[in-house]
Order: structure tokens, then sequence, then C-alpha cells
């Protein structure tokens, strides 16, 4: 594959997620649900697992540890997570949904399938099939 087809390929790529996630950011907030594609990961996040640390979820959804502090600290002023202290450590804290938290993330889950299904109903299923198959390429050569 020629230089230019690699740019293309990763400027498309880039460009695909930006928008997917803008997308996202904005049917959250016409349909009323206070949160942004960013918050929604987090809560994705901490819901699949629970009692995890601040870093742990940095690492796992692929984002520095000062914006996810920035993004809980407004996840817990809209009273979506809460922060439980490490009586061990006190450096730590593990992180929980509250019931407003899980209530926003299953609005938001519902309106996420809605958004992506949208999003790909031109696409045929194999053209997802050798998409998801050439993302599972980068994915194995990065790590």
């Amino acid at each position: 594959m020629g230089t230019a087809n690699l740019d293309l390929f990763f400027y498309t790529l880039d460009k695909a997620h930006r928008l997917a996630k803008r997308m996202i950011s904005n049917e959250l907030k016409n349909s009323g649900i206070d949160l942004t594609a960013d918050q929604w990961v987090l809560l994705c996040g901490i819901s699949e697992n629970s009692n995890q640390s601040q870093a742990n979820l940095a690492n796992d959804i692929f984002k520095d540890t000062a914006s996810v502090t920035r993004i809980l600290d407004l996840l817990h002023e809209k009273d979506f997570v809460r922060r439980i202290p490490n009586h061990k450590d006190k450096r730590k804290s593990a992180l929980k949904l509250t019931e407003a938290g899980k209530e926003a993330l299953k609005r938001a889950n519902a309106l996420v399938d809605e958004v992506r299904k949208k999003s790909l109903a031109r696409a045929s299923e194999n053209q997802i099939d050798t998409t998801i198959k050439t993302l599972n390429e980068l994915i194995y050569e990065a790590t």
C-alpha cells in the first residue's frame, strides 16, 4: 500500500471517529441526556468494571489520567459517579455508578445504539465485517 493510501486510510479513520463522537454528543444533548460522548465512555468503563481505580479506567479507555479526573469530577457533580476511598491507600479510590448514573447510562446506551445503527444503515454486512477485520489487524499490530 502506498503512502498516499496509508495517509488517506488513517485520515479517514480519524475523521470517522471524531464525527461519530460528535454525532453521539449531539444526539445525547438533543435528547436531554446530560452526558457528552466522553462522559458516556467513562460511565461504560465504570459499569463494565466497578470498583476499579481512576488509573485503571484511564488505561482501559485510552485517556490520560488528567482528562479522566476532569470528566469524573463533572460526573460526580451530576451525582452519576461516586468515589469510594481506599482505606489502605488514601491516594486511591474505587469508582461506582450511582442509581442516577445507572439510569443515565441505560438511556444513553439505547440512544447510542440507535445512532450507530443509523450511521451504518447504508453499509452492507460484508463491508462492516471487512472493516472489523482491518481494525482488528491494526489493534493486533499496535499491541
